[in-house]
């Protein structure tokens, strides 16, 4: 078990390596979101509820983990579900504890 978690974390690892090294090599167009150092949760280690300060999993999809940027999301301004109440969405969202 813990071989093979260990196995997959270094083939996430040898592949975001390869992507950053195309795109700076302008192969790879686009953006990359890596996930170097955190390999770990995208083997599927991590549970729902550890997000960074400032992350949300506002979806509950562990496949794509903290999705949302609370800092700057809209429609999650400061927590999930938490919708800006600017009309024009350009709003300063503040975490939970500031409001």
């Amino acid at each position: 078990m813990l071989l093979d978690l260990y196995r997959t974390m270094a083939r996430i690892r040898a592949f975001e390596l390869a992507a950053r090294r195309l795109q700076a090599e302008n192969r790879l167009w686009g953006t990359l979101h890596l996930s170097i150092g955190q390999e770990a949760c995208a083997a599927g280690v991590c549970g729902q509820g550890q997000c960074l300060p400032g992350w949300g999993d506002c979806n509950k999809d562990r496949s794509d983990g903290c999705e949302v940027n609370l800092a700057i999301d809209a429609r999650n301004c400061g927590a999930c579900a938490s919708v800006c109440s600017t009309p024009n969405g350009r709003c300063r969202c503040k975490p939970p504890a500031a409001r």
